[in-house]
């Protein structure tokens, strides 16, 4: 009997053993699979990290290009208004450029007229000196 007890014993010993040895095996595959499962949660978090890397760097650059954007317009609003004090003042030369090209004109007539008027009086005095030659001909030929 005894030894029956001792075989049954075995045999059930045997038997939790083997349970044993599933629920072994059962938490080595557990374990596994978590390993698994902590080394794609580790991937995950460190694809995350590189990606908010990339957006950090892209935030920055995109503040960089902000700050430019910024610096450009401001360069335009005062190259307008260069340009529109530019407008004002050609637009002050034509005024005086038209004033002087109205004086000038007015000189050129002026002139004409001071060279016609000339003229016609040098022409009136050859024509005196003409009519007093021709008198003092008449005269010497009247005297003869």
């Amino acid at each position: 009997q005894n030894v029956a007890r001792l075989e049954m014993q075995a045999q059930r010993s045997k038997l939790e053993s083997g349970r044993d040895g599933a629920k072994i095996e059962e938490a080595r595959l557990e374990m596994q699979r978590r390993e698994r499962t902590i080394l794609s949660l580790q991937d995950k978090v460190q694809r995350g990290e590189t990606r908010a890397t990339g957006l950090l760097s892209f935030q920055v650059e995109a503040g960089a290009l902000a700050k430019n954007l910024a610096d450009e317009q401001a360069a335009h609003k005062a190259l307008q208004a260069t340009m529109a004090q530019m407008l004002v003042r050609t637009q002050e030369m034509e005024k005086e450029i038209a004033v002087l090209r109205a004086a000038c004109l007015s000189a050129t007539q002026q002139r004409r007229l001071v060279e016609i008027t000339a003229k016609r009086e040098a022409r009136k005095s050859d024509q005196r000196e003409s009519e007093r030659v021709d008198a003092e001909e008449v005269k010497r030929v009247q005297h003869l």
